[in-house]
C-alpha cells in the first residue's frame, strides 16, 4: 500500500501539495516539509517492511502512521470545509466512508502482523 500511495505522490506532485495547502489542519508553512517528509517516511517503511529489517519495530511505526493517517482523514471530513485527503489513484475513487473502512481494514492488517511475529519470535526463544 505504501509503495503504491508513493507512486500515486509522486505522479502528482503538484496535486499533493495543492490538496495539502486546502486542509485548514495543516499550516500552510509546513506544506513544503510534509510534502517531503510524507512519502519519504513511506518510501521508508516500504523499504524495511520488504527487506524484514527490525520488523516489529517497522509494523509498530507503520501502525503509527496509519493511525496518524485515519485520525486526519477523520478530521479533515468531520471538522473542516475542504472534505477529502490528499490521496490519489484508486484511494480518490472511494467515498469518505469507504476510505475510512480501508484504513481501518489496513490497520486490523497490521494488527495482525504484529501479533503474529510477536507470536513467532516468543515461539523462537
Amino acid at each position: 500500500m505504501y509503495t503504491y500511495a508513493v507512486f500515486i505522490i509522486f505522479k502528482d506532485f503538484t496535486g499533493f501539495k495543492v490538496k495539502l495547502f486546502k486542509s485548514a489542519l495543516i499550516e500552510n508553512n509546513w506544506i513544503p516539509y510534509l510534502s517531503i517528509l510524507i512519502p519519504s517516511i513511506m518510501i521508508l517503511l516500504a523499504a524495511l517492511l520488504m527487506l524484514e529489517i527490525k520488523l516489529r519495530q517497522t509494523l509498530w511505526s507503520s501502525l503509527f502512521v496509519l493511525c496518524a493517517f485515519t485520525i486526519y482523514l477523520f478530521a479533515i471530513n468531520e471538522y473542516s470545509l475542504f472534505t477529502g485527503c490528499s490521496c490519489g489513484g484508486v484511494f480518490e475513487q472511494l467515498s469518505y466512508s469507504q476510505h475510512l473502512v480501508l484504513n481501518v481494514i489496513f490497520i486490523g492488517i497490521n494488527v495482525f502482523a504484529l501479533l503474529y511475529f510477536s507470536r513467532k519470535k516468543v515461539q523462537e526463544t
